[in-house]
């Protein structure tokens, strides 16, 4: 019988012991649970961070306006009113938070909404919501089931 699976005995107590491996297995799973998921609140939390400033904001509402063709940085500066370079720092913060993309089109720079990242983040915001009932976090006029409780609701109140 290998090493990793005697048999003991312990106070008078049969006890097998578990094959190395399946704990190593059994270890390596939590330790992906534990990564994988302060991975998920950690990227939430440069997210939020990103959209918590008042010009990252506006822009990144600006881009969601435009949709996924985006909008070039120039013409995001003067739709905000604010100085290229001051704008070049909002727009990497929002791009390394995952919520914007940007890509070179001769000598300008489109940036555009990442909505896998946007969609990822309300996702993770809304996961639990409501015990199990996510329709009641719908917004009203958003359409679809959801929406028609809310604003059958709101009309009661």
């Amino acid at each position: 019988m290998p090493a990793s699976t005697r048999v003991r005995r312990i106070s008078g107590h049969t006890l097998q012991a578990i094959p190395i491996d399946h704990i190593k297995i059994a270890l390596d799973s939590l330790l992906y649970f534990d990564n994988y998921q302060n991975m998920e609140i950690k990227q939430a939390l440069i997210a939020l961070s990103a959209l918590a400033q008042e010009t990252r904001l506006e822009v990144f509402r600006l881009l969601m306006r435009a949709g996924p063709s985006g909008l070039a940085a120039g013409s995001v500066a003067e739709r905000i009113g604010v100085q290229p370079a001051t704008l070049s720092f909002h727009l990497k913060e929002l791009e390394r938070a995952g919520l914007l993309t940007a890509r070179r089109e001769s000598r300008q720079i489109f940036y555009a909404p990442d909505f896998r990242g946007m969609r990822a983040l309300l996702a993770f915001l809304s996961e639990d919501c409501c015990g199990g009932h996510p329709d009641i976090c719908a917004a009203p006029g958003a359409g679809g089931r959801a929406g028609r409780l809310l604003e059958a609701e709101e009309s009661l109140s």
